[in-house]
């Protein structure tokens, strides 16, 4: 799926962020800061924004959005090719973009390269997902070799599947 046709829509954005409240109902425990070495704070800051526009649940909170900045920046610095892409598009982001309301951040994003959109996307995505404060948020009981797998284990009530195997 390419970044313009992702749905921006503030109906689907509200539709999540009422799904995720509800299944919240508290804030998660405030977590460490997240220390970026080497990273000027204003690109700190723009990564920050950046995967808060592209992922604005209140489940993650600061310190997650900090954690995925931290590995945008860190595959950036690995990689010469994604940092120049990095810092090419943030030099092209208008001045003001951060203090803009979240409908120009999605429009500005829709007109960013495609594939900066992608780097943060896939970057910010296993941070904030793949951190297991979220999960219970999400329904996600967390790896299944405690319990036995998937297949033997209480987790699974699809009759389907017990039948298929």
């Amino acid at each position: 799926m390419k970044h313009a046709d992702f749905d921006f829509s503030p109906r689907r954005r509200r539709l999540l962020a009422g799904s995720v409240a509800a299944a919240v109902g508290a804030a998660l425990p405030p977590g460490r800061a997240v220390a970026i070495p080497a990273v000027p704070p204003s690109r700190t800051a723009s990564l920050v924004a950046l995967t808060r526009t592209l992922f604005p649940l209140a489940v993650f909170g600061e310190t997650l959005h900090a954690t995925a900045a931290a590995q945008i920046a860190e595959r950036c610095a690995a990689e010469p090719a994604l940092d120049a892409l990095l810092e090419r598009s943030l030099a092209a982001l208008p001045a003001g973009w951060r203090g803009a309301p979240p409908a120009a951040r999605e429009a500005m994003l829709r007109k960013a390269d495609p594939a900066f959109v992608k780097l943060l996307r896939q970057s910010a995505v296993g941070a904030l997902f793949g951190a297991p404060d979220t999960w219970p948020h999400f329904g996600y009981p967390g790896p299944s070799l405690p319990f036995g797998g998937y297949l033997d284990s209480k987790l699974v009530d699809l009759p389907w599947l017990k039948e298929a195997t």
